[in-house]
C-alpha cells in the first residue's frame, strides 16, 4: 500500500509541467543529505536560497545567494599493544555562498545546473577516551572557503530534486529544493 502511493505521487510530480526554474524575488528553502569532507560521515543539511537576478541581468546566467547548515559526526577506536584510544566529534557547519545559474541558456526550463562559491564555519567539539580516562577536545572553529557544481531538475514549479559535488562541508550531496 505505501509503495503504491509512493508511486502514485512520483508520477504526479513528473506528470505537471514546469516551465519556470529560477526565478527572481523566490526564496527557495531546501533540505539534502550527503557526504563530508572528512571520513565520509553522513551529514544532514538545510539551504536557504534567494535569486537575484533575472535571466541577461548578470552574464547569461542568474545570480543568487544562500546560507546551510550542516551536521556530521564521527566516532573512531583505536588499539595498539596497551593503549586504546576512542575519539567522539562532533561538526557543525554554517556556510555562506553566491549561486551562478545556467539553466536559462537550456531548452527544458525543468534544468538548472549552477556552481556556488562561498564560506563556511565549521564548529568541532568532541571527546577521547584513553585506556577508559575521558578528556574533552578544546573547541574550535574553522573558516574556509567552499565551492560546488550541482544541478536541479524541476519536477513541478515549485518542487525540485538536486544533486551537487564540490569542496567544502559536503563532497556530495542530494536532496530537494522548493520555491516559496
Amino acid at each position: 500500500m505505501k509503495l503504491s502511493l509512493f508511486v502514485c505521487l512520483c508520477c504526479a510530480a513528473f506528470a505537471v509541467p514546469a516551465s519556470a526554474q529560477w526565478v527572481k524575488g523566490v526564496h527557495y528553502i531546501g533540505a539534502r543529505i550527503g557526504l563530508s569532507y572528512v571520513g565520509n560521515a553522513i551529514t544532514p543539511a538545510l539551504d536557504y536560497e534567494y535569486a537575484l537576478t533575472k535571466p541577461d541581468e548578470a552574464g547569461p546566467g542568474t545570480v543568487g545567494i544562500g546560507a546551510s547548515i550542516e551536521r556530521y559526526a564521527q566516532s573512531t577506536s583505536v588499539t595498539t599493544v596497551s593503549i586504546k584510544t576512542e575519539t567522539n566529534t562532533s561538526h557543525l557547519g554554517f556556510s555562506v555562498y553566491g549561486t551562478y545559474h545556467l539553466g536559462n541558456l537550456l531548452d527544458d526550463k525543468r534544468m538548472d545546473p549552477y556552481i556556488l562559491f562561498g564560506l563556511y564555519a565549521l564548529r568541532n567539539t568532541g571527546s577521547v577516551t584513553i585506556n577508559g580516562r575521558d578528556s574533552e577536545y578544546t573547541p574550535s572553529t574553522n573558516v574556509d572557503v567552499m565551492g560546488a557544481a550541482g544541478f536541479r531538475y524541476f519536477f513541478t514549479r515549485q518542487l525540485a530534486g538536486h544533486i551537487r559535488a564540490g569542496f567544502g562541508l559536503s563532497t556530495f550531496s542530494a536532496g530537494i529544493t522548493y520555491g516559496l
